[in-house]
């Protein structure tokens, strides 16, 4: 992929990120800047996941993540999010865009995680959320045959499963259409594919002689009200219906005539 495909994918997914995450997503250069929190009705826990791309990104180099700032969460919470952020950024594959799939990550472990008091670093607070996590979490361990812990090809092969769930999982809810983001959609739409004129542009009017709008010859062509070209009648033709009531042509001898000349 050359460098202009590159450049041409990450303004793509530049402009994806802010239609998804709006006022949330904002960027300086090539970093991006991603204000989660879960999707909750309170939300106790947010973090800011900051985004640096190369300038070979996505042909070749994934991209640097980081936590920047955390909101909710104390230092021992913090690693583990920071953890969680490292195994979805090795999900990258060259050539494919990556950013929104590893943000939507950081977003379920912040939903997973979303309580008050995780900022509480106190040893008591610390020996309790060890206690609960281990009553909450099951005993699954990832093994192979031999009974061994989970390897790293099958820990990949199920973070790629985890990951095309959850993608699949926003396909189905779908993305919520908002003023802000049906106002970004429509006003392209409208001028590019109905060939409307820009907000404060004025358009040119022709009026004919009866006073109504004349439209040109192509918004004739676009709205199929283009008139009809007559086709001229062959030279030389004859309208034999002229001659159909001349009936004192049937009476000239023009035989006679000539024999009078000679």
């Amino acid at each position: 992929m050359s460098a202009q495909l590159d450049a041409e994918e990450r303004a793509m997914e530049a402009e994806a990120l802010e239609a998804i995450f709006m006022e949330s997503y904002s960027m300086d250069g090539a970093t991006y800047r991603l204000e989660l929190e879960p999707e909750a009705d309170e939300a106790h826990v947010a973090c800011v996941l900051e985004c640096s791309c190369p300038e070979d990104y996505p042909s070749s180099t994934p991209p640097s993540f980081s936590i920047a700032e955390v909101r909710g969460l104390g230092g021992p919470m913090r690693k583990e999010l920071e953890a969680a952020l490292d195994e979805a950024s090795q999900l990258f594959e060259p050539g494919c865009v990556c950013v929104f799939e590893v943000a939507s990550a950081v977003k379920d472990w912040l939903g997973e995680h979303n309580e008050p008091g995780l900022n509480d670093e106190s040893a008591y607070a610390a020996m309790m959320r060890r206690e609960k996590g281990g009553k909450e979490k099951k005993a699954v361990v990832y093994e192979t045959d031999s009974n061994r812990p989970e390897s790293d090809e099958a820990r990949k092969q199920r973070l790629e499963e985890e990951a095309e769930a959850r993608r699949l999982e926003r396909l189905r809810l779908g993305t919520a259409v908002t003023p802000e983001s049906f106002a970004a959609w429509w006003e392209p739409f409208r001028v590019e594919v109905l060939k409307e004129p820009k907000e404060g542009v004025v358009e040119t009017v022709y009026l004919d002689v009866k006073g109504q709008v004349k439209l040109t010859g192509k918004q004739q062509f676009l709205k199929g009200k283009a008139p009809a070209i007559e086709e001229p009648e062959e030279e030389g033709g004859v309208d034999e219906e002229l001659f159909d009531d001349d009936d004192d042509l049937d009476d000239l001898d023009f035989d006679d005539e000539e024999e009078e000349d000679t």
